[in-house]
């Protein structure tokens, strides 16, 4: 049984991560699972980014702010493709300090800025941005209405906010809940929906895509690799960490075919 993870847990767990994504082996499997190798920590896919950048209408005069943005993806490549200015936010500051280095790889570093940030608490003006993004973001946080209130705080007048996110369906049986508190994101479970909160915090939602199909792929993909490459996993992670992600994901996988834990993205603007 997964226990209860805190705020700080789940911190811990994503630094733990960041001390593998830079290695060959690691980046293989993310370009087999998401078609990029910037260690990322969302299920964004490269097939998702044109989607992405044509819903939140970016192009060189537009400044964009990621919140999560973890190791750079796919903020960087959002920021490479269209030109956009971005500032890239997250804690703990691990990650995006991988990021700061991938974006002078690239040669972003005058379009790419970095910044340790609290989505709850957003350190920056209001209507400070044009377009606004996150990825399985909010299934990750406890405080789901208050980022999505800063969010709208810092949109500019006619911009807009793109995320997709994971949760779980309603109803679940006991049985169910347990196989969605071992294998889904940790703070997934919601009280309603994501529309009707969007409502609540001052948005107005324009678009609602279904990505459940491919992010079962995804996760079925994850789980396959995790399995194909167990034991250099075990060697690079140490055998618990390595066993505890197999774990984790093959539950997943279970959760995503059995139709208990969906993906989708959202597009909303102010309202």
């Amino acid at each position: 049984m997964n226990k209860l993870l805190s705020v700080q847990d789940v911190q811990d767990r994503f630094v733990e991560r960041y001390r593998h994504v830079e290695s060959d082996l690691v980046r293989d499997i993310e370009r087999c699972v998401c078609g990029c190798d910037y260690g990322a920590s969302s299920w964004t896919t490269v097939d998702e980014i044109q989607l992405i950048i044509a819903l939140l209408g970016l192009n060189e005069d537009k400044y964009m702010l990621e919140l999560g943005a973890g190791t750079g993806w796919p903020g960087l490549k959002l920021a490479e493709q269209t030109a956009c200015q971005a500032l890239l936010t997250d804690l703990p500051l691990d990650g995006l300090k991988i990021a700061h280095r991938r974006a002078a790889t690239d040669g972003l570093d005058e379009k790419v800025a970095v910044a340790a940030a609290s989505g709850s608490l957003l350190p920056f003006p209001t209507a400070s941005f044009d377009a606004v993004f996150h990825s399985d973001v909010l299934c990750c946080l406890p405080e789901k209405k208050e980022v999505l209130e800063e969010c709208r705080r810092c949109v500019a007048p006619g911009g807009c906010m793109v995320f997709p996110v994971i949760f779980p369906t309603t109803n679940l049986s006991a049985e169910d809940q347990q196989l969605v508190l071992d294998g889904g994101p940790p703070f997934g479970e919601i009280e309603q929906s994501y529309p009707d909160m969007l409502a609540q915090t001052g948005w107005e939602m324009t678009k609602q895509i279904d990505l459940t199909d491919q992010f079962t792929q995804s996760m079925a993909l994850m789980d396959k690799k995790l399995t194909q490459y167990s034991g250099e996993l075990d060697n690079l992670k140490g055998q618990e960490i390595a066993a505890e992600e197999r774990c984790r994901r093959a539950n997943a996988v279970r959760a995503t075919v059995r139709g208990i834990l969906r993906r989708e993205l959202y597009r909303a603007i102010p309202a």
